[in-house]
């Protein structure tokens, strides 16, 4: 059971890793939007 427990902590910190990459350029982009209004000119 330690093994299966062990695969479950590491699938679920991946997930999180991968939502955070995914999230992340997405915060970057709308706070540079909102920073910056001329660039999107």
């Amino acid at each position: 059971m330690k093994e299966f427990e062990l695969t479950v902590h590491f699938l679920s910190y991946f997930l999180i890793l991968s939502y955070f990459i995914n999230t992340m350029p997405l915060i970057m982009q709308t706070e540079s939007k909102t920073l910056n209004p001329n660039l999107l000119k």
